[in-house]
C-alpha cells in the first residue's frame, strides 16, 4: 500500500507480528531524493561562495567558475560575436571595458562617480570658455560701435556749420567719457599680486604683534635678558625688546615671554617653550604686566604709503598713487571659524554669479581674514590675514568680531584697497541677489547703507554711551547740539574707498 511518493510499505515478514508494518525507500526513489538535497547543496554553496567578503573582493575569472558574473559576460560576449555588426560593436565595448569588471563593487561605484564630477568639471569649463568667449565678442563688438560712432562724429564735425559745431562737439564728449569708463573697468582679477605677503626679508611691520597683553600678570621662563638692564617705557616697548631679540633657529624665538613693571620699567625677556603659558602669579596684588610674542613670524603686505613713483632724474620719490579705477570692491570679513567659513563659500558663489554679468562693476573681492594663522579657505577665496590683537579667538572668545575694524582698518592702507574706487563692506552671511547697479557708487562724502531698525543713536539709554565714549576720548571733539547718528551698521554699506580710509 503506497503511503508517500517516495514511501511505500514492506510486506509481512512471516508470521511474526502480523500487523507491523516497516515504511523504507525504494532504491529508485533514493537516487531522486539524493539528486535534489545534491542540487540544493550545490545552489546554497555557490550562494555563500559568490557572496562571500572574499569572493566580492576578488572574484575569479575562469571559465570554471561556476555562475560566476565573468563567465555571464564573456558568455554574452561570445553570443553577440556572430550577431552582426552591431552585436559586434557591443561586444568590442564591453571588451575595452572589460578592466572595469575587475574592480570589486565598491571601487567601480568610486570610479563612477570620478567620471561623474570629471564630466561635470568639464561642461563648467566649456561654459566658462563660452561665456569668457561671448563676453570677448560683446567687448569687441562694444568697441567697433564707439569707433563707428566717433567716426561718424567727425564726419559731421567736419560738415557742421558754426551753429552746430558745439552740439557735435558734446556727443563726442559722452562718447570718449563712456569709452574711458569701459577702460576704467579692469576685468575681474581672483587673485591678483596685491593679496600675495611681503617676504620676511621686505616686511614691513611698523609695530610689535605681541598677542595678548596681561595685567596684573606674572609669567615665568628661561631669563634671556636681566630686566634690571634693560629698561622700557612701556609695555608695548619692552614687548617690541623681546620681539626683536632675534631667533636661535627658524622655529624658535630667542624670547617668547617679556615681563615689564610700571614702576621700575624693568622689562625681563623670558623663553617658554608652551605658547599659551601660565602665569606665575595674578591678581590686583601682582605689579607686572606680562606678554607673550607669537611663534609665528609677523604678516605684511604691501602698502601706498610704500608706493613709488620714479621721476625722470631717476630718484624716487614718494608720490600718491593713481586714483583706482570706477568699480566696486567687495570687501568681507570672518575670524575664519567653520561656521562662517560655509557661510563665505556661499556669499562668495553668489558674487561670482553676478559678477560675471555683462556691464557688472563688481571687479574685486578681497576676504579679511583677522586670525593668527592661514585657515581652509586661503587658496579657495582670495584671502587677506591680518594678526588679531585677541590671538584666543582663534579657538574660543566671547566677543570673536571685536578684531573685525583693526584688520579693515589695516586692509584700507594696503595696495589691494585701490583696485577700485568703491568699498562693498559685506558679512559672511550676506547673499547677492542681482548685480550691484552703477548708481550705488556715489561721489566722496556719500555712501550707501542699511537701515536698522534695532540701532537707535537716539534713544535715552544710548546718552550715556555716546557720554563714555567722549570722555574715555578727550581727543575726539564732540560736535555741537544732539548727537546725529545715522541708524546704519558696519554692513552692508557701500562708500568711496577714500572715505574708508
Amino acid at each position: 500500500q503506497t503511503l508517500h511518493p517516495f514511501l511505500h510499505a514492506h510486506p509481512t515478514r512471516g508470521n511474526m507480528a502480523p500487523d507491523r508494518r516497516h515504511i523504507g525507500l525504494s532504491s529508485t526513489n533514493t537516487t531522486v531524493l539524493g539528486g535534489v538535497v545534491c542540487l540544493v547543496l550545490m545552489a546554497v554553496y555557490q550562494a555563500v561562495k559568490e557572496t562571500h567578503p572574499d569572493t566580492l573582493a576578488q572574484r575569479h575569472h575562469g571559465t570554471s567558475d561556476f555562475l560566476s558574473r565573468h563567465e555571464h559576460d564573456t558568455s554574452y560576449r561570445r553570443a553577440g560575436a556572430g550577431a552582426g555588426a552591431g552585436n559586434r560593436a557591443v561586444s568590442t565595448f564591453r571588451d575595452a571595458m572589460d578592466p572595469f569588471y575587475r574592480y570589486t563593487p565598491r571601487q567601480q561605484a568610486d570610479l563612477t562617480r570620478q567620471l561623474s564630477t570629471t564630466q561635470e568639471e568639464l561642461r563648467e569649463s566649456q561654459q566658462h570658455s563660452k561665456s569668457l568667449t561671448d563676453a570677448l565678442a560683446a567687448a569687441h563688438a562694444r568697441e567697433e560701435q564707439v569707433a563707428n560712432e566717433a567716426a561718424g562724429l567727425r564726419n559731421k564735425l567736419a560738415a557742421a556749420k558754426p551753429e552746430e559745431v558745439e552740439d557735435v562737439v558734446e556727443a563726442e564728449d559722452e562718447i570718449a567719457a563712456e569709452d574711458e569708463h569701459g577702460a576704467h573697468a579692469p576685468d575681474f582679477v581672483e587673485f591678483p599680486e596685491s593679496l600675495r605677503p611681503l617676504p620676511a626679508d621686505e616686511s614691513e611691520d611698523g609695530g610689535a604683534m605681541c598677542g595678548d597683553t596681561h595685567p596684573a600678570t606674572e609669567f615665568w621662563g628661561e631669563v634671556v635678558r636681566d630686566g634690571s638692564k634693560n629698561i622700557q617705557a612701556s609695555a608695548g616697548k619692552c614687548c617690541e625688546s623681546c620681539r626683536q631679540s632675534g631667533r636661535v633657529d627658524k622655529t624658535r624665538r630667542a624670547c617668547t615671554v617679556w615681563v615689564w613693571h610700571p614702576t621700575s620699567h624693568e622689562c625681563w625677556l623670558k623663553f617658554d617653550d608652551d605658547p599659551n603659558p601660565k602665569p606665575h602669579d595674578h591678581g590686583a596684588h601682582v605689579p607686572w604686566t606680562s606678554g607673550v610674542v607669537p611663534k609665528r613670524p609677523p604678516i605684511s603686505y604691501r602698502t601706498i604709503d610704500s608706493v613709488a613713483a620714479r621721476t625722470g632724474s631717476g630718484i624716487d620719490k614718494r608720490a600718491a598713487p593713481p586714483p583706482p579705477p570706477t568699480c566696486l570692491h567687495t570687501v568681507l570679513s570672518s575670524s575664519g571659524n567653520a561656521y562662517m567659513n560655509w557661510q563665505t563659500r556661499v556669499m562668495y558663489a553668489t558674487y561670482l554669479k553676478y559678477a560675471a554679468a555683462p556691464g557688472s562693476v563688481m571687479k574685486a573681492f578681497t576676504r579679511v581674514l583677522h586670525r593668527g594663522k592661514d585657515d581652509e579657505l586661503m587658496m579657495e577665496i582670495p584671502t587677506m590675514r591680518f594678526e588679531p590683537n585677541q590671538g584666543k579667538c582663534d579657538t574660543w572668545c566671547d566677543y570673536p568680531v571685536a578684531d573685525r575694524s583693526l584688520a579693515i582698518a589695516q586692509w584700507s592702507k594696503t595696495t589691494d584697497s585701490m583696485r577700485c574706487s568703491h568699498v562693498m563692506m559685506v558679512e559672511t552671511d550676506y547673499i547677492y541677489i542681482k548685480t550691484a547697479p552703477l548708481s550705488v557708487l556715489l561721489p566722496p562724502g556719500q555712501a550707501v547703507g542699511f537701515k536698522y531698525g534695532y540701532i537707535s543713536p537716539y534713544e535715552s539709554n544710548m546718552k550715556g554711551v555716546l557720554e563714555s565714549y567722549y570722555a574715555d576720548n578727550p581727543d575726539v571733539e564732540k560736535p555741537p547740539g544732539p548727537f546725529k547718528l545715522p541708524q546704519t551698521g558696519n554692513a552692508p554699506s557701500c562708500l568711496n574707498v577714500g572715505d574708508l580710509r
